[in-house]
């Protein structure tokens, strides 16, 4: 996935010419053996990689924060679907996760019949893998329970939140406390959506006041949520308005927040 930015190829492009370069001086005019050529090569070349991977995570990171914290649907399937398709194949693991990017994309834009479509065709092709790998298996049941809450599908997304459940329980301390209480996750958004969903008698008041306090990620998506299936009317999201860039569910021409 190092290669999948144009910043990386460039690097690797100019560290390979500089270590023949270097290669060529050291051999010419040093006569440096070989063995010590090849020792300064493996250390050249590990540095290299080293910096490829900070910049690919910074890459990556930088993506994700454009739907989690800037709230960018838009850009987000822009940049995941540029990834997944201009990406190496080599490696299928990371082909199903930038896959599984595309179909969160879909889900967040507010196209669910083609995040429905992609989901089925990449069970057809990585369900197996999906099942067996647990990073991919998460993200494979995440996507399940998006699909569910946003079409407020009971039955399947307590399927999909009870199998979480179990891959949760599994995590260590920290990193369980993280995926439940992190309020940019999407299984935070999830679960407070799914309490709002089956509350008989939704107090409007404890839902602004959380609305007040939460991020603009989570506050689109449950006032998204809540009005679609008509569990709050268009008066409680009136006092909340969207960041500039906030492309959340825009392809949903009827969407009332």
């Amino acid at each position: 996935m190092i290669f999948d930015f144009k910043t990386n190829r460039l690097i690797f492009g100019v560290g390979m010419g500089i270590l023949f370069a270097l290669t060529l001086v050291l051999v010419a005019v040093f006569q440096v053996d070989l063995f010590t050529i090849l020792l300064l090569s493996a250390v050249f070349i590990l540095m290299i990689n080293i910096l490829m991977k900070r910049v690919a995570n910074r890459a990556y990171q930088h993506v994700h924060q454009l739907l989690f914290i800037y709230c960018d649907a838009e850009s987000y399937l822009e940049h995941v679907l540029a990834l997944y398709k201009r990406g190496s194949r080599a490696r299928k693991i990371f082909t199903g996760v930038k896959w599984q990017n595309v179909i969160m994309a879909h889900v967040f834009t507010g196209d669910f019949d083609e995040a429905e479509k992609q989901y089925e065709a990449f069970k057809e092709t990585f369900g197996q893998m999906a099942e067996g790998q647990g990073s991919m298996r998460f993200s494979h049941l995440i996507i399940e329970a998006l699909l569910a809450v946003f079409q407020h599908q009971t039955t399947r997304l307590e399927a999909a939140l009870e199998r979480l459940e179990g891959d949760i329980d599994r995590l260590k301390g920290p990193s369980q406390q993280y995926v439940r209480e992190n309020p940019y996750s999407v299984y935070y958004m999830i679960r407070r959506a799914q309490a709002f969903l089956e509350s008989d008698d939704l107090d409007t008041h404890a839902l602004v006041h959380e609305l007040q306090e939460a991020n603009e990620f989570l506050r689109t998506c449950l006032l998204y949520i809540l009005l679609k299936h008509d569990k709050i009317d268009e008066t409680v999201a009136q006092p909340f308005t969207r960041m500039e860039r906030n492309t959340l569910f825009y392809l949903d021409t009827q969407r009332k927040f």
